[in-house]
């Protein structure tokens, strides 16, 4: 018998469970759109400016003319609706009792059942605040201290990647999924902080929206390996096999070249049109 396990308070012992398809697809392509939003963002931002006058954003519009912080009303309705859903989705009494209640058998202990929905829960908060503060400097910028929006931003990434990497698993291949993306969200984190410390680099920005892509290209990669959980190859009955996790490990660094790739592409179609419409000398370091 597995030596870990989840108790509900019923006293039934299950074994350690994850997410289902939906709840690791639905983060997992608003990583990649947001992904591409910055990248679209701060690529008409780069080459729209005088190389000395590029700035990056903690946010950006739907374009140029529209700069109105749209992220800030996506981050707050996404994360309302994730934390309703979470706490209250499919649960018995319609919410997620965290403590079991009296007259259970393991009554006044936590609920196994829904922990994890509590841990998820956990990291909406943070982008809740960044939304917030997205709209506060977007109408009062010029009163509040310069880049605190992406301070912010890289706390809710943080956030959340601390609660990944805290997000125990046992078996070799979760431990795998989980770590890795816990780091890719720590290094976003990083990835924006980089930008407050030097607000001109474009590199930081594409490091930003690259780390944040991964995201979801990591979540996709677990979501189809959870689609097809039947299917022997990831079959984690033998709890010290380690091979789906080797192999998992080849689809994840496939899945970041493929990352690459597109911003090669991207990186082409840029210069391509700096050709066509030149833009002034860049100085060191631009």
């Amino acid at each position: 018998m597995d030596d870990k396990a989840m108790y509900y308070c019923n006293n039934e012992r299950y074994g350690m469970y994850g997410g289902d398809w939906k709840g690791h697809v639905l983060p997992g392509t608003a990583f990649l759109v947001w992904g591409l939003h910055w990248l679209n963002g701060s690529l008409q931002r780069y080459y729209s400016s005088k190389p000395e006058e590029y700035r990056s954003l903690g946010y950006y519009g739907l374009s140029s003319s529209l700069p109105w912080p749209i992220e800030g009303v996506i981050k707050i309705v996404l994360t309302i609706l994730g934390s309703f859903l979470e706490l209250t989705w499919q649960k018995e009494n319609g919410y997620a009792r965290v403590i079991c209640k009296p007259g259970t058998a393991r009554e006044g202990h936590l609920n196994g059942k829904t922990v994890h929905n509590w841990q998820h829960f956990a990291s909406y908060p943070g982008f809740f605040v960044s939304g917030v503060v997205d709209f506060l400097y977007y109408y009062t910028q010029a009163s509040l201290p310069q880049d605190g929006e992406k301070v912010f931003l890289g706390l809710a990434f943080f956030n959340e990647g601390l609660i990944m990497l805290l997000h125990k698993k046992h078996d070799p291949l979760d431990v795998l999924l989980h770590q890795t993306l816990g780091y890719v969200m720590v290094a976003t984190a990083l990835s924006v902080w980089a930008e407050v410390v030097w607000p001109r680099s474009f590199t930081a920005t594409l490091c930003r929206a690259g780390t944040i892509m991964g995201q979801g290209v990591i979540l996709w990669i677990i979501a189809t390996l959870i689609r097809g959980e039947y299917l022997i190859a990831w079959d984690q009955s033998y709890k010290d096999d380690q091979v789906p996790a080797q192999y998992a490990a080849v689809i994840i660094v496939q899945g970041i070249l493929g990352l690459q790739c597109l911003f090669a592409v991207l990186a082409a179609m840029s210069s391509l049109r700096t050709r066509a419409s030149p833009t002034p000398e860049r100085g060191p370091g631009q």
